[in-house]
């Protein structure tokens, strides 16, 4: 029998609550393995991610925490991944997640070409309510894509990955913007003003990448397949033609009019019903309200809802709202140190009373400081 690599050792700990059935996934940040619960009266299997060196520096420290915080105050809409247990490893250098398992997700069904008809709306209808959920707690995703949709053999969904995911900064004073990067989720994905070095962006990138995913269902393939930032932005120009300079400006990208500004007015090259065969008006008119150089003129979730394309499924009373803004403890405006992250996370979630403790003084010291500043300005 083979040895295990060294990131798929499971901590002692952790063995001795789980049995771990197979290894199941690997990816930038971790291994993921199907496991059950020692007991033999639960039968349920499920998915466990081991995030490697989860506090290695501030920046996956910060994805470990948003990761784990924002999953356990979303999970708990049906079309969320919900997570069941944290776990920690002996040397706190990695991070044990149990979340629901689930057989596939939507790149592996897309390139397989095992959606029928029926199940394109259905799962673009389920994305979207859990975009309405998502967003209505003031939260961007940032990385929709079909491989963190995940499907069972019932075309049931959940959106997993949190790791990019933040607070809208719709809410956000001016001084705070700089925080957001441009670069989030794979290029094939990201909206106009992302492209073009956006710093201030809203839910509404979601919705663009919603767009990529319902065209790419239908297609069978990725819509805006570019090779580059460059070429990207030629496709989208291509199927959109030239944007106005009102929509250049609202896109408050530092690159817009260096990149946008100087070309010639042209209408579309290309139309959804030229590159998707087959295709309906009704989705036509969805992609094109989804495909918007202006942000503000993108469809919202809740709008999308109530589109033709989704009547089907559409039901006001069964697609909730989180129902105010979520805020973490750890906010996304400022960079805390790994210390801090790994503190909040087996403070808030895993329960250790140490970190309990060490969280605590760290408000107290915050709180003095913040008092001495204050008494000096007076």
């Amino acid at each position: 029998m083979s040895r295990r690599q060294p990131y798929e050792r499971i901590d002692r700990d952790v063995a001795r609550r789980y049995d771990i059935i197979q290894r199941i996934g690997r990816g930038c940040y971790g291994v993921i393995f199907e496991c059950m619960v020692k007991d033999p009266t639960k039968l349920d299997k499920f998915a466990m991610k081991k995030i490697l060196h989860a506090y290695e520096n501030a920046t996956d420290a910060q994805r470990t925490y948003r990761e784990v915080s924002y999953l356990m105050e979303l999970g708990s809409h049906d079309n969320i991944l919900s997570i069941h247990d944290v776990l920690c490893s002996e040397d706190d250098k990695h991070l044990y997640i149990v979340t629901d398992l689930m057989e596939s997700d939507l790149a592996k069904a897309v390139k397989c070409k095992c959606l029928q008809a029926v199940h394109k709306p259905l799962i673009a209808y389920q994305i979207l309510r859990a975009l309405k959920y998502i967003h209505s707690a003031s939260v961007m995703h940032r990385d929709l894509k079909p491989g963190n949709i995940l499907l069972d053999s019932k075309c049931q969904v959940l959106v997993g990955d949190f790791g990019l995911a933040r607070a809208s900064p719709a809410e956000f004073h001016a001084s705070e913007l700089a925080m957001l990067t441009d670069y989030v989720g794979p290029r094939w994905y990201r909206s106009p003003e992302q492209l073009l070095g956006a710093r201030y962006y809203t839910t509404s990138i979601d919705l663009w990448a919603w767009g990529c995913i319902v065209a790419e269902m239908a297609l069978g393939k990725p819509i805006l397949k570019g090779s580059s930032t460059i070429d990207m932005l030629h496709n989208i120009v291509e199927l959109l033609g030239t944007p106005l300079e009102a929509d250049i400006e609202a896109m408050q990208a530092p690159y817009a009019q260096m990149s946008l500004g100087g070309l010639p007015l042209s209408l579309p090259t290309v139309t959804f019903n030229d590159m998707i065969p087959d295709s309906s008006d009704v989705l036509c008119d969805l992609l094109e309200l989804c495909f918007q150089f202006n942000p503000t003129k993108r469809i919202t979730a809740f709008e999308a809802l109530r589109h033709p394309y989704l009547s089907a499924f559409h039901d006001p009373d069964c697609e909730p709202t989180y129902g105010h803004r979520l805020d973490l403890t750890l906010t996304d405006a400022h960079k805390f140190t790994c210390g801090q992250y790994r503190d909040q996370i087996y403070a808030d979630v895993v329960g250790l009373e140490s970190a309990k403790f060490r969280v605590e003084e760290t408000r107290k010291a915050a709180a003095r400081i913040e008092a001495l500043e204050e008494m000096d300005m007076a």
